[in-house]
């Protein structure tokens, strides 16, 4: 009992020494005595703690490590940036037209300087898919009369003044005199007159509507000659004063609107019911959609592309990369779309054996490169201009179908002495 006693009280009297050092410390936070700040000694961030400043001074590696902590020095000196950032460089390129700017220092663009490129190595061309302009047609200035003869006012003799409705895309429209040889960018400077635009010039057009096709008017074409030739055709005489009937609306005929160049040909497939029910696209028509480019939906799906229908669309473009990317096309139709040549990228789809290009306005095929096309059975030339056949025509080895009715051949081509596998031929009414 003794025993048990002296160590209680041995305990009890260690544990009140312990309070008491407690107490004595002086708090976390709070001043001593001497009014000097008591700081944490265990930081959770490194750069607070005195030793790791010390220690960083004297390492020569500025994240080199601190010591047993385990912690690493966090640098905040963006004094020092070497290694970690470029010397500034001016955000302008020389003034000097001839230098070519390559990011460095002024002083040393002089040794920088690149040679001018050689035309003749070569140069890149953007995809046809970009929509970049380029060089107009040559047969664009053929397409200023509507008859074949081209019976046109001379430029010289400008003739009475004719009248014309242009529609806007809010359905209003204008009355617009003039003379008979007004080009299409002449009346778009006239329209521009009259209509509050949000944009250049350039980027708005004249667009023909005929029937249930429309196209965009070249800059040099003849709005007026149009009209007055198609008021012809519908049996409208001289006596019937043709100058005055473009007051009224010709609809049922043509129609001609003033409109932006995005508001027209670059049609969408996404709203198409047909096209989104569309499980596979192996047949795809696009005839008669007015189209001047491929939707961009059917570059997804080029590949399953057998069959291609583009007819009725009077201004469309095919690009390159888009035939090319149709690996397993075997038919196009490509007719009544009033073209004076063919694109030239349908010669790219070598493995076609069916080309409709009939009901144009083709007068020569040389330019077409259809010699590519060597796998063809059949070809429909019918209801053009031509007036001869290419010598590369005896090179179709397969070809057992040729239709040449209705052009202007004045003799039997002699490349078609070769086609040694054709079973139909049709070179009537010529």
């Amino acid at each position: 009992m003794q025993s048990t006693s002296t160590a209680s009280l041995q305990s009890t009297a260690k544990t009140r020494d312990d309070k008491k050092s407690i107490l004595s410390r002086p708090l976390k936070g709070k001043s001593d005595a001497n009014g000097h700040a008591n700081k944490k000694e265990h930081s959770i961030l490194p750069f607070k703690r005195k030793d790791t400043v010390a220690d960083t001074k004297s390492s020569k590696d500025p994240n080199g490590h601190t010591g047993g902590s385990g912690l690493y020095h966090l640098d905040t000196d963006i004094t020092r940036m070497e290694g970690i950032v470029d010397h500034k460089q001016p955000m302008t390129p020389p003034a000097d037209t001839d230098q070519i700017y390559s990011g460095g220092a002024p002083g040393d663009q002089q040794s920088r300087r690149e040679p001018v490129r050689n035309e003749e190595t070569g140069a890149w061309d953007a995809p046809d898919s970009w929509a970049v302009k380029r060089v107009a047609d040559e047969n664009v200035g053929r397409l200023k009369e509507l008859d074949d003869e081209g019976n046109v006012a001379k430029d010289e003799d400008r003739g009475p003044m004719y009248f014309m409705r242009i529609f806007r895309a809010d359905s209003t429209f204008a009355v617009i005199s003039a003379s008979l040889n007004t080009t299409a960018a002449e009346l778009i400077s006239m329209m521009a007159k009259k209509t509050f635009l949000q944009d250049e010039l350039d980027n708005y057009q004249i667009v023909m509507r005929k029937h249930d096709t429309s196209r965009q008017l070249e800059p040099g074409e003849r709005p007026l000659v149009l009209q007055k030739r198609l008021l012809e055709m519908v049996g409208y005489a001289p006596n019937d004063r043709l100058e005055d009937l473009g007051r009224e609306d010709h609809g049922y005929l043509c129609r001609f609107t003033f409109l932006p160049a995005k508001m027209s040909g670059y049609s969408s497939l996404e709203r198409d019911p047909g096209f989104n029910k569309m499980q596979r696209f192996n047949h795809i028509d696009l005839s008669g959609r007015n189209l001047i480019t491929i939707p961009i939906t059917l570059y997804q799906k080029a590949t399953e592309i057998i069959t291609l229908n583009l007819s009725r669309n009077l201004k469309l473009d095919i690009p390159k990369d888009f035939v090319q990317s149709c690996t397993q096309l075997r038919e196009i139709k490509y007719n009544s779309n009033e073209a004076w040549k063919l694109p030239s990228s349908l010669s790219l789809a070598t493995k076609l054996t069916m080309l409709d290009v009939s009901n144009n306005r083709l007068e020569q095929l040389e330019h077409a490169e259809m010699d590519r096309l060597s796998g063809l059975v059949s070809l429909k030339l019918s209801n053009n201009k031509l007036s001869s056949i290419p010598p590369n025509f005896g090179q179709y080895y397969a070809l057992r179908s040729l239709n040449l009715s209705s052009n202007s051949l004045t003799e039997f081509p002699n490349a078609l002495r070769s086609l040694s596998t054709l079973v139909d031929l049709d070179v009537s009414f010529n």
